[in-house]
């Protein structure tokens, strides 16, 4: 075994490699690097765009989110003021229907008074009329003179006026 080292490279065997590696750099160069560093700056541009988009959005999302808030608290003071509202009309409701429930009362208890004024005054009427009749009943027994009914009527009417207004004592 014979083992020969040789300082100097081979000329041929070194050319051609290179002239392959060249050859080789060139066509990976036109066919691979070319499409592949495209694909990568549309990509960045993409992620760009994206970015840029998503700022834009979040930019967007923060105006409609504080136009929303005003809104909520606009929405939030107009259901205050109704409510405020709703409790005063509810108040004077009330107190209408108070003064108008007194007033009814009032109303019945003037017509109950009247109705008991009227069936008194009858009460005393059928009263009167019935002690006409005892008093002219009472008087034939006494007198044993048969008067006619309307002489005795006139006669205890006449009686019953001149007395006046006689309260009655319990």
């Amino acid at each position: 075994m014979d083992i020969t080292i040789n300082i100097f490279p081979d000329l041929l065997n070194f050319s051609i490699t290179i002239a392959t590696t060249v050859v080789l750099y060139l066509g990976l160069r036109h066919l691979l690097f070319k499409p592949v560093s495209e694909f990568l700056r549309k990509r960045e541009a993409f992620i760009e765009g994206s970015l840029t988009d998503a700022k834009n959005l979040k930019d967007e999302a923060e105006v409609l989110k504080d136009e929303y808030q005003i809104k909520l608290d606009e929405a939030n003071e107009e259901a205050r003021n109704i409510l405020t509202t709703a409790r005063k009309n509810h108040d004077a409701i009330v107190s209408s229907a108070k003064l108008d429930a007194e007033k009814e009362k009032r109303a019945i208890l003037d017509s109950a008074e009247r109705e008991a004024e009227e069936t008194r005054q009858k009460s005393l009427v059928s009263l009167k009329d019935d002690i006409i009749e005892i008093a002219i009943s009472a008087a034939k027994d006494i007198t044993n003179v048969e008067a006619d009914d309307k002489t005795a009527k006139r006669f205890t009417d006449k009686k019953i006026k001149e007395l006046g207004n006689v309260t009655w004592q319990k």
